[in-house]
C-alpha cells in the first residue's frame, strides 16, 4: 500500500520526516498512522514554523531606496560623462576657429601686403 506520497510508507523521504518531527516534539505518530495522512502544509513549506508571517512583507522600501540610489548614480554618472563630451567639442570648436580665424587673417594680410608693395 502507497502513502498519500505515491510511495511506499518504509521508504518515504516526507513520511520519514514527519515522524522524526512527531518524535521531537512529543506527539506519538500512533503505530505509523502518520504516514498515512498528509502533513500540514504549515510544516513542510514553513519547515517547522520558525518564522512569523509579519516580518516577510519590510523589504519592499529598501528595495525602492536602492533603485533610486542606483536611478540617481547612474544619472549623474551619465551627467558627468556627457559634461566631458561636451568639454571636448567645446575645445575643438575654439581650435577650429582659432585654425580658421589665423588661416583667413594670414592670407587677407598677405594678400593686402602684395597691392601695397606694387
Amino acid at each position: 500500500m502507497a502513502c498519500v506520497h505515491g510511495n511506499d510508507p518504509r521508504t518515504c523521504i516526507v513520511c520519514k520526516t514527519l515522524a522524526e518531527l512527531d518524535s521531537m516534539t512529543g506527539n506519538a505518530a500512533a503505530g505509523g498512522r502518520r504516514a498515512t495522512t498528509a502533513a500540514p502544509v504549515d510544516i513542510v513549506s514553513r519547515g517547522g514554523g520558525d518564522r512569523t508571517p509579519a516580518r516577510g512583507g519590510g523589504h519592499f522600501g529598501y528595495h525602492v531606496a536602492v533603485f533610486a540610489a542606483v536611478l540617481i548614480a547612474a544619472a549623474i554618472s551619465v551627467w558627468f560623462v556627457a559634461g566631458i563630451v561636451f568639454a571636448f567639442i567645446r575645445v575643438f570648436e575654439v581650435l577650429l576657429v582659432a585654425a580658421v580665424a589665423g588661416t583667413l587673417g594670414y592670407r587677407l594680410g598677405r594678400a593686402r601686403g602684395r597691392r601695397e608693395q606694387r
